[in-house]
């Protein structure tokens, strides 16, 4: 059954951290160029409208709206401080937990395209791979974790996160 995240329903027009999660839950960062980026009048759920700077990509029907994170992450990406040299430079939306209203939520940000890129994948034949579950399993680190140093494919997830040797 194909499962929607309840987001999706709020602002169907802009990209969020829900627009990167799969059907499990789990965010999947995306390498994506930008195009465009423009200030657009945007409705908020209140019905408040506001100026937003947005960001589009080519591989992506919707635009982002960012914010100053996201901002200075493409001013230093991109060596400018200027918009319009910041079309065609390549970028990897991912999701990060940040401290905003009160809470920690998942906020989608944007880092170098190459951190994704260069990562090596974790194999049940790599060397590190028998550490990696044995700090899994005892709790003494995340998948998250390991994920943010290493590719892991989703059956390989599995058998990292599986009790049974």
């Amino acid at each position: 059954m194909i499962q929607t995240h309840w987001k999706k329903l709020h602002n169907p027009d802009y990209l969020g951290a829900y627009s990167l999660a799969d059907t499990s839950g789990r965010y999947a960062e995306q390498i994506v160029t930008v195009s465009k980026i423009e200030l657009k009048r945007v409705k908020g759920l209140n019905n408040k409208e506001e100026d937003c700077i947005t960001c589009y990509f080519k591989e992506q029907p919707k635009p982002m709206i960012l914010n100053a994170t996201n901002c200075k992450a493409l001013v230093k990406l991109s060596g400018s401080d200027f918009i319009e040299n910041w079309s065609g430079l390549k970028v990897t939306l991912y999701v990060t937990k940040v401290k905003a209203f009160g809470d920690n939520i998942d906020a989608l940000r944007i880092k170098a395209a190459s951190q994704f890129v260069d990562k090596e994948e974790l194999t049940p034949t790599h060397p590190k791979w028998e550490g990696a579950k044995k700090a899994i399993l005892s709790g003494a680190t995340t998948l998250e974790l390991i994920e943010a140093k290493y590719k892991i494919t989703d059956a390989n997830r599995t058998l990292l996160t599986n009790n049974s040797v």
